[in-house]
This record gives C-alpha cells, sequence and structure tokens, in this order.
C-alpha cells in the first residue's frame, strides 16, 4: 500500500514467509525518503499494513521530530 501523511509518501507490504509463522518473524515492511531523511521500519507485530504504516510514521516523526 502506499499512503502519503502530512507530505511524507510511505509504502508498505505485508510480508509472506510460505511457512509457519515463529515468534519475531518479520511480519511488514515500510519505507520512506522525504527532502530531509528516508529510511525503513520492519514490524514482527503484524502484518497489517495500516498498523506497519503507523509504526512507521511514529518512527518518521521521531526521526525528523
Amino acid at each position: 500500500m502506499t499512503e502519503t501523511r502530512d507530505g511524507v509518501t510511505y509504502r508498505c507490504a505485508s510480508i509472506n514467509m510460505n511457512r509457519p509463522a515463529s515468534l519475531g518473524d518479520p511480519q511488514a515492511v515500510c519505507m520512506w525518503n522525504d527532502d530531509d531523511t528516508g529510511g525503513f521500519v520492519i514490524t514482527a507485530i503484524s502484518s497489517n499494513t495500516e498498523a506497519a504504516v503507523d509504526l512507521a510514521a511514529n518512527v518518521h516523526d521521531g526521526v525528523v521530530g
């Protein structure tokens, strides 16, 4: 999914490992690139891309803050 928040575009995707899940497996990844920073977040909490973009936006705001 692609979502823009406060002028920053985030691209997120769920990760399908095609095997039984184990604790700590990556579930989703998000990345951004704005005028000041670029980064990515890998989450092991949920494969829900909306939750992943929420987390990535929080990380972005903490970096740029």
